[in-house]
């Protein structure tokens, strides 16, 4: 049976969105993820084993893990000039 994010963001409790930044997050930083089932009408479509392990890394992330990916890709403009990184 194939999964959508749409289940691994309830199982989760977040929206979906949150799932597919995680997703995107992990390739760009490195972190193994499951692929998911090529040729599907949609591009997160994964097998119950995989969305499972999605869950599993999702739930166990550290707090503030996802900050800096967030800061680049999620904030607008408007947001990040007002609110300045102090790194």
């Amino acid at each position: 049976m194939k999964y959508d994010v749409n289940y691994i963001a309830s199982a989760c409790g977040v929206y979906k969105n949150s799932i597919i930044n995680y997703i995107k997050y992990c390739v760009e930083y490195g972190i193994e993820v499951p692929q998911p089932i090529p040729y599907q009408s949609s591009k997160y479509i994964f097998t119950k084993e995989d969305a499972d392990k999605i869950i599993e890394m999702f739930k166990n992330k550290k707090h503030g893990e996802m900050a800096e990916y967030n800061y680049k890709h999620c904030w607008g403009k408007k947001i990040r000039d007002k609110y300045p990184r102090n790194i």
